[in-house]
């Protein structure tokens, strides 16, 4: 404490999480097992196997030994001064931030196989090659393999916030809350130098010949570790250090305009204690962590080439297990993964609200909320080189691929956004006569396009998902799949009215009384709908070549077919309410992103418990709770969305979250002294 109206506070913290993750098969031995003796590349140290991507199957491998270790140390201080009706802070935050990155495209040195079935039908006449078939026999449709340089990076930052806020109690019936925050996040640089990025307006010209775009590493070390695969294979664009490029040497224009004011207010507009109204507006920052250094992370010092599988005197080009040139250096083959748009911005959401409070009398309250938000300059990954759509075809079309010497360009930038409404309804009764409760109910609608074409079911990291269409980003914008669209929560504590003190056997004596007394019942009662989905279809409608990176897209609806007609176990989707687009048509399927909702959950959990005195010191506790009572269903979504894919739409597990799992009953005794 300063003085009786000024008080300082200082915080110092440290968190920080260090993980290391190995697997059952070492990579020798997977390589050595699979006859994969002939590599581009040293085996990689540690564990992994090869990627088998077949369509309509769960995919094989992707998975790697590796160690991640990231730390934050915070100094936050903060000054409060007190005068008259304003309470006012100030304050300033300091965040040191690391990050350790090990064994980069581990999963890709011993390569990862797709199977469509695309060279076998070629081979054999269309539709006549299956996925597994081309499996089977080692046919890959495409493959992906890496060698790597320098496998590791250890990045680290700086961030800097500053704020000050005042709370005026305008009146005994109105205060006000009003404030401004800066903050400034540059972005990670690198110990090891091991970063690179791509400039995609980059124009000059190299030995005669027009060249278009350039890959930027930070500076001269980073020259020395360059895959020599990898500026081999994307000759004749250009290598530049960051100085030669004019751009700062984090390879991104850290954004210096990051203020963000916020302002409520709490009101009582009959000058009583029984309804307060409450609204707010803020704008929140989004600091880029990890994937401001993962995107950019040794791609210079890898080359991770893509080869497509075609016929040669009608016998395929790749066979397992050699399904790759034996120089990986080709033009025309690199994968970038990933790049960094150099002028990418700090992603910021908008959110308001307008709340109203009544006190109904009897402990018992109700609430009822608007809440909003906007999100804005959210990732998306695109594909720099995908070209527009067409009815010519890919290997047609991709001849005027905007970086014709690489097979993609995966590129983090600012294309996302989200918007979401919801209201609440809720009651609550504080603890009184034995019973409290609180029951809600919400209604929301959250909608983006940040979870790129497909969202899982999770939340999408910063860097967001990969979306169609880079000329149209607003093409996957859809419902959030893990936003459930109804959703009501109750949850109780009641004494049962018996025994000492309670309206019945309150006058028990000795067994009796201690039988009847002390019991109370709680519970949990979660009524809720389904997740969203997004329905999948193999091929190539738009002709941009799209399936060729993620294998799907999304599929066409059918006019005035249900989604959910017959809807079963084995198919809770209706097949008959989609069918997949037709190559070549010049666009992508016309089903939405999250167009279908899956399984919902209702659960009711109880607990029994009582409780009685041994003596004046020692109690016992024992009872009894019970995870969905009625052993309700609750069936986990669909894995398998891709129309025409063996077992698609069927459903073949349980909820665990939220207790929507089977029924569980677990009996507790404690004593307590």
């Amino acid at each position: 404490m300063v003085s009786p109206t000024v008080i300082n506070e200082f915080r110092l913290g440290f968190s920080g999480n260090h993980t290391a993750t190995s697997f059952a098969i070492q990579a020798s031995q997977a390589a050595n097992e699979l006859g994969l003796t002939n590599l581009p590349g040293p085996v990689p140290a540690g564990d992994t196997e090869p990627n088998f991507r077949i369509r309509g199957f769960q995919n094989t491998g992707g998975q790697a030994s590796n160690l991640a270790k990231n730390g934050t140390t915070q100094l936050l201080d903060t000054v409060t001064w007190t005068k008259g009706s304003h309470s006012m802070k100030f304050g300033a935050d300091y965040r040191y931030l690391t990050g350790l990155y090990t064994n980069v495209f581990a999963t890709l040195r011993l390569g990862s196989y797709a199977f469509n079935g695309s060279v076998m039908s070629a081979l054999l006449g269309p539709g006549a090659g299956t996925p597994f078939a081309s499996f089977l026999l080692g046919y890959p449709d495409s493959t992906t393999i890496a060698t790597v340089l320098q496998a590791d990076t250890h990045a680290y930052a700086s961030h800097y916030g500053f704020f000050a806020q005042d709370d005026w109690k305008v009146s005994r019936s109105l205060t006000i809350n009003y404030g401004l925050r800066y903050e400034y996040q540059p972005m990670f640089l690198d110990r090891l130098n091991n970063l690179a990025t791509f400039l995609p307006n980059y124009t000059a010209t190299v030995n005669g010949a027009a060249v278009h775009g350039a890959v930027v590493v930070p500076n001269q070390q980073t020259l020395a570790i360059i895959d020599p695969g990898f500026s081999q294979s994307i000759l004749p664009t250009p290598i530049l250090t960051a100085a030669q490029a004019g751009i700062p040497s984090s390879l991104r224009y850290s954004q210096k305009t990051d203020f963000a004011p916020r302002i409520g207010f709490a009101w009582r507009p009959f000058n009583d204690d029984k309804t307060v109204l409450r609204g707010g507006y803020g704008r929140f920052i989004e600091a880029l962590l990890g994937s401001a250094v993962l995107d950019a992370w040794a791609v210079e010092s890898s080359d991770v080439g893509v080869f497509k599988n075609s016929l040669a005197n009608g016998t395929p080009t790749y066979q397992f297990p050699y399904s790759y040139p034996s120089n990986i250096a080709q033009p025309g083959t690199q994968s970038f993964d990933l790049a960094n748009d150099i002028h990418y911005k700090d992603p910021f959401v908008q959110e308001w609200d307008l709340t109203v409070e009544r006190d109904l009398g009897a402990g018992v309250s109700m609430r009822l909320s608007y809440d909003g938000n906007h999100a804005s300059n959210l990732g998306v990954i695109e594909n720099l080189n995908q070209v527009h759509t067409n009815t010519v075809g890919f290997a047609t079309a991709n001849a005027a691929a905007p970086y014709p010497v690489f097979d993609y360009i995966y590129y983090q930038t600012n294309a996302g956004f989200s918007n979401y409404n919801a209201f609440t309804a809720a009651v609550q009764k504080r603890f009184s006569f034995g019973l409290q409760f609180q029951s809600s109910y919400i209604y929301a609608r959250n909608l983006s396009n940040a979870g790129g074409y497909d969202p899982t079911t999770t939340f999408a990291g910063e860097g967001g998902g990969t979306i169609s269409d880079p000329y149209n980003p607003g093409l996957d914008y859809g419902n959030v799949n893990y936003t459930r669209r109804n959703r009501f929560l109750t949850t109780f504590l009641y004494e049962l009215p018996f025994g000492k003190g309670k309206p019945y056997l309150s006058g028990g004596n000795g067994l009796v009384g201690r039988l009847a007394g002390g019991w109370e019942l709680a519970g949990v009662l979660l009524f809720q709908g389904g997740p969203f989905m997004t329905v999948l279809a193999p091929g190539d409608p738009s002709g941009t070549g799209f399936n060729q990176l993620v294998s799907d897209s999304r599929a066409d609806t059918v006019s005035g077919v249900s989604p959910y007609g017959g809807q079963s176990l084995n198919q809770w989707i209706n097949p008959n309410a989609f069918v997949a687009p037709v190559n070549n048509i010049g666009r992508f399927g016309d089903s939405s992103v999250g167009g279908v909702v899956g399984p919902g959950t209702q659960a009711v959990s109880l607990s029994l418990f009582k409780t009685t005195y041994i003596t004046e010191r020692i109690g016992m506790k024992i009872g009894v709770s019970a995870a969905n009572l009625f052993n309700h269903p609750n069936y986990a979504p669909p894995g398998n969305l891709e129309i025409g894919a063996p077992g698609f739409a069927s459903i073949t597990s349980l909820q665990a979250a939220e207790a929507g799992g089977p029924r569980q009953l677990q009996l507790t005794a404690r004593i307590d002294f």
